[in-house]
């Protein structure tokens, strides 16, 4: 448990060292923070061979100098975010590196190795300096609320990223989730499965990967950026009915695309049906633009009539 600088534990041998600011898991485990730590660093330093847990678990951290939470070695690091809990991270606007040739960490949370958040709980990263979460190879986060900002990336795993189950929240940076390996077939790639909700609010594009992005059917991806919607060299696989063909069009026809998200209602029928609760759409800004609507088939023209509706209400001109 953090109060301010000071840390109380429940076992005398922690596994936790102090250096400077910054409190310094030297093995693995699992580890259960609390409280508040202000200005001052969790840094996870274990062998490449172990493994280690943080259980947050209504905790906060802040950091003036660095990021407030730092895994420079491990195997893997699992966050887990504990039921019903909130949790809060913050880094500063500018890091000081004891190396001036050091770049990392370079988010307010960063891991060297692969990394998982999960759990019921709420985690809220607010970066400040560069990105929002980083991760040198896999990231991966399911099953949690996630409300993230960034001024760089807000999320990005150079391997890959794969949002499962989770409710996802990006705001204010240039790219909102980005996976750029480009020297390996199988990494490079982005994975957003059936059950995600991701809300995404950047100033370039909202995903974007060197190898594959995947878009199950099933998610709901809402928003606004200022770039392309889906931004990837390779394998695209949008599950929402007509993208691949507005990807062509896109394409062919050198203008921007977006996506209208449809939400039901499957818990009602009406007239046979189940009724549309929303259009919410992911995309650049219609404003004073020509646009093309394109589905992948029509039955009653209610969703195409309903999305002309919203985007001449965003300000569109022909439709």
């Amino acid at each position: 448990t953090f109060n301010g600088n000071q840390l109380s534990t429940s076992v005398q041998d922690t596994g936790i060292t102090v250096e400077g600011g910054a409190f310094v898991i030297t093995r693995g485990g699992s580890y259960e923070l609390k409280g508040d730590l202000s200005n001052g660093q969790i840094k996870v330093a274990v062998p490449k061979t172990e493994q280690v847990e943080l259980i947050f678990n209504n905790f906060t951290a802040s950091c003036n100098t660095s990021a407030p939470l730092y895994i420079e070695s491990a195997d893997k690091a699992t966050i887990v975010l504990a039921a019903g809990s909130v949790n809060t991270l913050t880094d500063a606007t500018l890091y000081q590196f004891a190396n001036p040739a050091e770049d990392k960490p370079n988010a307010c949370i960063y891991s060297s190795d692969d990394m998982t958040i999960k759990g019921t709980g709420t985690l809220n990263v607010n970066g400040n300096y560069n990105n929002g979460i980083g991760c040198k190879y896999d990231l991966r986060i399911k099953d949690c609320t996630l409300n993230v900002t960034g001024v760089n990336n807000i999320l990005k795993g150079n391997d890959s990223v794969e949002i499962e189950n989770a409710t996802v929240k990006l705001s204010g940076g240039e790219d909102a989730i980005k996976s750029d390996t480009a020297d390996r077939t199988d990494k490079g790639y982005i994975l957003i499965t059936a059950g995600s909700k991701v809300e995404i609010n950047c100033i370039d594009d909202a995903i974007q990967a060197t190898m594959s992005i995947t878009v199950e059917a099933g998610c709901a991806i809402t928003g606004t950026c200022g770039g392309d919607v889906l931004n990837c060299p390779g394998t695209i696989n949008a599950d929402e009915g007509a993208m691949q063909r507005c990807m062509y069009y896109s394409s062919v026809l050198g203008i921007d695309i977006g996506m209208f998200y449809k939400r039901r209602n499957y818990s009602v029928i009406i007239d046979g049906k189940n009724p549309i609760e929303a259009h919410e759409y992911l995309g650049r800004d219609v404003a004073g633009k020509d646009v093309m609507i394109i589905d992948d088939m029509i039955s009653s023209g209610e969703s195409v009539l309903d999305i002309g509706k919203k985007l001449k209400e965003q300000g569109a001109k022909r439709i």
